[in-house]
Formats: structure tokens, C-alpha cells, sequence
């Protein structure tokens, strides 16, 4: 059986590759399988339909389905009828984008926690689905696009194959400034440790050769890293003018600063385990790094008090000790 702990994963790896849609729609794929994974189903399909305004989200076993005799035909190809969840992402009018999560009818029925971990996606589906109706001509080709890379929550470079840096949005100008870590020197993206800088640069080259890359970067101030993912940017040939920061070979660098996202991590913990005020707290302090000790002298606490609170977020949470709650803490991801 899969644990809650388990399944915060899961729905962290289902999120993110939601938001990668955008760019490149042959993630999708990989969306539906980590949508299954999520809810232990056995085929999700999207599907649009002509219907009225009301949206719904509700679990239906055989007998009970919510939806009409033609959706039916397209998840089932026998009888007894499946067990089905649908989903409503988009409702214009006439116009529904929609959801269907099946089970095979010999193994169980959907439960409500399933429904809950995949209401807990409606959002992020309808966001990415919104944000790439306004990027008709790519994400970074648009004015749309250029307004969403401005303000993510995430620092965005690209650099050409050389490692001369191109563009960056205002967050990792931000980072640069600060230099706790990563700075730009002489047009160059540099790490305080030589070590780093130099495998920023052989990053750089294979992803503008189409190879993917992921690395962590020492944060000076912090003990929570920078973590950076190196993404090849491909240049539509079709397009008259591309944006003249996209070049051949250029690389999109992604830069993740965990400091900043403490906040929204431990609020979206809270809305999936009831943690309460106090434990908010107290998460937020282990997340930046303080111990027990210090969560309790900066709430104005006794340490007894704080542990029994930390006992309380393990039981909710699923997990046995201080360093699993971290590791479940950590691999919620930071989106848009």
C-alpha cells in the first residue's frame, strides 16, 4: 500500500511535470503515468466535449458513472464497467477539456482519498492549460511568455554554448547580485567553488549538444543548496525572428533557491496534513535549517513542548523521525 509519504512524492513529481508541459508537450506522457501513479489507476485519458457550464469532481463506481454513454466507450472496451474519477480542467461554454482516471472493475473502488490527491491537482492542470493558451508561439516568443518568465518563482538564465550569458529574468539577476553562491562574472555564469564553475561549463556544452542536466550548487548563507537544471533550447527555424537571446545551442538554466520557498512548501504541507499554526512554524524553522533547540527558543517554547508538537507532525505525516520529515518537506516542488 502506498504510504502518505509516498504519495507527497508522487504528487510533487505529477505537478512539476504538469508545469514542464508548457514547454515541451512531449512530457505529456509522462504526466499520465505519474497521474496513475498517483492514484493507483490503471489509464487516465483527456478528453473534450461539448457541455453545459457545471463543473464536477466526484468518485463514481460501476452503476454510478458521471459520465454519458460516448466517454463510456472511449475507457472501456468491456463489461463490467470500470471504476472512473473525472475531472473537469477547462469549461468554456461549449467547450470542456476533461479528465477521466480509470480502474479495472476486478480490483478495488476509488476511495475518497484518491479524489482527494487528484482535486489537489485541478489547479496546477487548469493553470498550465490557461498559461499555454496564451503562448501560441512559444513560451519564450510571446509577450505572455516574456510577462510568466519575468515573475516566476524561479530564476531563469539562458546562456549560449559558449557559457556566455544571454538573458535572465529579474529573480536570477537577483541571485547573481547577491552572490552567495553564484555570481556573473565577465558574462559568464560562476560558482564560489571552482569545482562547481567547472561543471556548470560541461553542463552547458552537453545541453547544448540536447543532453539534459541537473546539479546542486553550494549556498554560502544557507545549508539548503541552489539546485540548477540545464535545458536545451531548441530554435524554430519556421519563425522569421526568434528572440535574439535565443541562438543556436542556447541553454535555459534553471535555478531552484529553497530559502525562498519555505513558505509556500509548509502551507501547501498544512493544507494536505492539517498541521496546525504552531507546527507551521516549527516546519518552517527545520526547514531553514535551525535545530529543536533554537525552534524553541525563537517560538519562546519549551524544547518538551516543541518535540511533542514535532511527534504530532510524524503522526500526521506518516513519516518516523526528524530526517523523514525534512526528506518529505524537500520534495515538494516549487512551481509557478
Amino acid at each position: 500500500m502506498t504510504t502518505e509519504t509516498d504519495r507527497i512524492a508522487q504528487f510533487s513529481a505529477a505537478v512539476a511535470l504538469i508545469y514542464e508541459t508548457i514547454i515541451d508537450d512531449a512530457r505529456r506522457i509522462a504526466v499520465e503515468k505519474a497521474v496513475c501513479a498517483l492514484v493507483d489507476a490503471d489509464e487516465i485519458v483527456f478528453t473534450r466535449q461539448r457541455t453545459g457550464p457545471q463543473t464536477r469532481l466526484s468518485p463514481n463506481g460501476t452503476g454510478n458513472c458521471d459520465l454519458d454513454g460516448d466517454e463510456v466507450a472511449q475507457v472501456r472496451d468491456e463489461r463490467p464497467a470500470p471504476y472512473v474519477l473525472s475531472l473537469d480542467i477547462v469549461d468554456h461554454g461549449y467547450d470542456k477539456l476533461r479528465l477521466i482516471v480509470v480502474r479495472h472493475p476486478s480490483r478495488a473502488a476509488f476511495t475518497d482519498r484518491d479524489l482527494g490527491w487528484l482535486s489537489l491537482l485541478q489547479p496546477h492542470l487548469q493553470n498550465a492549460e490557461f498559461v499555454r493558451s496564451l503562448l501560441p508561439d512559444g513560451m519564450l516568443g510571446s509577450v505572455a511568455g516574456s510577462h510568466l518568465v519575468r515573475t516566476m518563482a524561479q530564476g531563469l538564465i539562458i546562456v549560449s554554448a559558449a557559457c556566455e550569458i544571454m538573458w535572465f529574468n529579474p529573480l536570477a539577476r537577483e541571485i547573481l547580485d547577491a552572490q552567495q553562491g553564484l555570481s556573473n562574472v565577465g558574462g559568464h555564469l560562476r560558482a564560489a567553488r571552482a569545482f562547481e564553475s567547472t561543471r556548470i561549463e560541461i553542463l552547458i556544452r552537453e545541453a547544448a549538444k540536447g543532453r539534459r542536466g541537473v546539479m546542486l550548487v553550494e549556498q554560502s548563507s544557507m545549508w539548503l543548496p541552489y539546485g540548477l537544471s540545464f535545458t536545451p533550447l531548441e530554435v524554430d527555424t519556421m519563425q522569421p525572428a526568434p528572440p535574439r537571446h535565443v541562438q543556436l545551442g542556447s541553454v535555459l538554466i534553471t535555478i531552484k533557491d529553497m530559502r525562498r520557498h519555505t513558505d509556500v512548501i509548509i502551507a501547501r504541507l498544512t493544507d494536505v496534513f492539517g498541521f496546525t499554526k504552531a507546527e507551521q512554524q516549527i516546519g518552517a524553522l527545520l526547514l531553514t535549517g535551525h535545530s529543536l533547540g533554537d525552534a524553541a527558543r525563537v517560538l519562546g517554547k519549551s524544547l518538551s513542548t516543541v518535540k511533542k508538537q514535532l511527534r504530532s507532525m510524524l503522526t500526521k505525516t506518516g513519516t518516523r523521525n526528524q530526517a523523514e520529515l525534512l526528506g518529505m518537506f524537500l520534495s515538494v516542488p516549487s512551481l509557478l
